[in-house]
């Protein structure tokens, strides 16, 4: 509830650290919808300073590649490779990035095919072609 009492833009990426369970909202005494008013808090925040500079434009381009199947199938090929990196190879990035990356690992994807097989064994086609 922290962005709701502070000034504008502090602790705006609060609610982002909530899982949803819904845990505090069945502890609540005063059954405070806590889960509905930390979504409303997310919107909030990707519809005002959350969605500035660098980070707006990287969902834009993020949101027009996955409309485009050719690049949606790229971006997934490319992320299979990424997940077939050498472990610690992210802490290694330059400048700003390295910052970001410290403490974060990548997670194994060494089994990427097993959606495609899941969608196989159901009849189904994970294709993206049109």
């Amino acid at each position: 509830l922290t962005p709701l009492l502070g000034e504008r833009g502090e602790g705006q990426d609060l609610p982002f650290l909530s899982s949803l369970c819904g845990a505090c909202a069945d502890v609540c005494p005063v059954r405070i919808p806590l889960p509905d008013m930390l979504v409303d808090l997310r919107a909030d925040y990707t519809r005002g300073a959350g969605r500035r500079g660098p980070a707006r434009l990287g969902w834009r381009l993020w949101s027009r590649a996955w409309q485009h199947p050719l690049l949606y199938r790229c971006s997934v090929t490319l992320s299979g490779v990424a997940g077939r990196l050498p472990t610690g190879l992210l802490a290694r990035l330059p400048g700003p990035a390295r910052g970001w990356a410290r403490g974060r690992t990548l997670p194994s994807l060494r089994d990427a095919g097993a959606l495609r097989r899941w969608f196989r064994r159901r009849g189904r086609s994970v294709d993206t072609r049109r």
